[in-house]
């Protein structure tokens, strides 16, 4: 059986807007990372990041996170 190289990864392509975020976060702090390092391994539900797997991901680029749950009306619109 063939392994699937990186021109075939799944996660180096389809779209997923958390693991994009999370990826302009990373940059913002100068984290050089890619998204397959960011999602490798992890057990992703439709092949997309999901909040609940967020921290783990971040924490591959040395980064911390925790997940909150806020009313809309309560976040600053800055």
């Amino acid at each position: 059986m063939e392994r699937p190289g990186p021109a075939s990864d799944p996660r180096l392509s389809h779209d997923d807007p958390l693991l994009d975020g999370l990826l302009i976060l990373c940059r913002l702090h100068g984290c050089s990372v890619s998204r397959g390092t960011l999602s490798a391994g992890l057990p992703l539900p439709e092949q997309r990041l999901s909040a609940d797997l967020l921290p783990r991901a971040a924490a591959r680029a040395g980064l911390q996170g925790r997940l909150l749950q806020r009313k809309l009306a309560s976040i600053s619109p800055l």
